[in-house]
């Protein structure tokens, strides 16, 4: 056996022993750490190169992908490091291997479901979902809470398969990532990931959508305080969390029942022009509005012909600070042209200044169209009728949340009270700070 870290002696004892070895077992250490050294090798790495990056990134054959990491991992026994020779061994690595025969999607699922059952993974966090596309520094984080994991499992603090391990291995997550390090100067692994997501999300194409952000980008870089007249704004929100809670029988077309949204449209006046009595959800957008937007906040579900309260629905209803987070930062979710619309809308309006309506639609075409959205079927720029109907959409979430200054006229003003500006940061905050899915942010 070699000293650890002596890879040369290693990779000679190899040859020696069976030439062919040891060139698959140089030639795979080589391809694993990039020739940065033994150093750079971590269980999460060795994973990703024997589960993914050997098998689909080489033209080898299987039997000789299978053969390269037995190589690799007689060499790790060499060094005396058998936790890493035992993955290039072991059965799990043989069945995702062999499972690119298949295909490389049914390789690529394999590895999935073996990364994530290693424990070594760093887990989906309520402090932060990782991105699919990661900047540099979310990257060096992730790594860091592999790297905690790894030691952490390798010490025995948690054992995958065993009871509550997946609870231990958040904690540990949860822990490095909250937890002030020097080498950060002080700062958290969460507060640089939170960074860099703000400034991606920050910079863009749009020069309409720039000059909006600047001005109130400070804000965004805190979560604001829950404001005083919360309670008021979400009114609405627990009547409907209420009601959930015994299961509302929708209508046949999947409607709230006509008395629900009577009741409801006479206590908010959310349309109360003279003689008129809504025969049912479709006369009251705002409140299809707050339906949509509870549901997409996982706080209801439908079930059949009854929508119901989600265990965060039952948790979050008498939680002022998590219900006001959680229903506010779906202001503007989503990745397609209308939750683009809603943010440029919440951006215009954040700063408590009335803004015409006119001015308003123009705003939004602008932004939308430096933005590169375009209809898909006629490759044409975003227009009035399109802008007309996405920021409805906006406009009935406000009103649903009494967020509105003035609602009264299709045409007015459109002015934020002062929960609706801490609303519109507390929106643009999450939209800020979500998982990256594409490069641009």
């Amino acid at each position: 056996m070699a000293d650890i870290g002596d890879v040369d002696a290693a990779l000679a004892a190899l040859d020696v022993d069976d030439p062919e070895t040891g060139r698959l077992a140089a030639d795979a250490f080589q391809s694993l750490t990039w020739g940065e050294g033994l150093e750079s090798v971590t269980q999460l790495g060795l994973q990703e190169f024997l589960w993914y990056q050997l098998p689909a990134k080489s033209p080898a054959p299987p039997a000789e992908t299978q053969a390269g990491a037995a190589a690799l991992g007689r060499l790790f026994a060499q060094l005396g490091l058998d936790r890493y020779a035992a993955i290039c061994v072991s059965e799990t690595t043989r069945v995702v291997i062999g499972a690119y025969e298949s295909g490389r999607d049914k390789g690529v699922a394999a590895y999935r479901k073996a990364l994530t059952a290693s424990g070594i993974e760093p887990p989906e966090l309520p402090e932060l979902a990782w991105g699919s596309i990661m900047g540099s520094d979310e990257a060096a984080a992730f790594y860091a809470a592999a790297g905690a994991l790894e030691l952490a499992q390798a010490a025995g603090v948690f054992s995958v398969g065993a009871r509550s391990w997946r609870t231990a291995q958040r904690s540990v997550a949860t822990d490095v990532l909250t937890r002030p390090q020097s080498t950060l100067g002080g700062g958290t692994w969460l507060e640089k990931v939170q960074t860099e997501r703000l400034a991606i999300w920050a910079r863009g194409r749009s020069t309409t959508r720039t000059a909006l952000i600047d001005p109130i980008l400070g804000r965004l870089r805190t979560a604001p305080a829950v404001p005083d007249d919360a309670t008021r704004a979400l009114e609405p929100v627990r009547w409907l969390l209420n009601e959930a809670a015994d299961g509302i029988t929708l209508t046949q077309i999947g409607n709230l029942p006509k008395s629900l949204v009577v009741a409801m449209n006479d206590a908010y006046n959310y349309y109360d022009l003279p003689g008129y009595h809504p025969r049912g959800e479709h006369d009251v957008l705002p409140l299809t509005e707050l339906r949509e937007l509870l549901r997409k906040a996982g706080l209801v579900r439908r079930t059949g012909r009854r929508l119901v309260l989600t265990p965060d629905g039952r948790r979050h209803r008498e939680d002022l600070p998590a219900l006001w987070q959680t229903v506010t930062g779906q202001l503007a979710a989503g990745e397609g042209f209308e939750a683009a619309v809603a943010e440029i809308g919440l951006l215009a309006l954040a700063d408590g200044r009335p803004v015409d309506s006119a001015h308003f639609e123009r705003t939004l075409i602008d932004a939308a169209d430096e933005q590169g959205w375009h209809d898909p079927a006629t490759k044409a720029a975003p227009d009035s009728r399109t802008i007309a109907y996405a920021r409805a959409h906006l406009r009935h979430r406000l009103q649903a949340l009494r967020l509105l200054v003035t609602e009264k006229t299709w045409n007015a003003p459109y002015q934020l009270t002062p929960a609706g500006q801490a609303a519109a940061i507390t929106a643009l905050r999450t939209r800020a700070l979500r998982p990256r899915t594409n490069i641009e942010g």
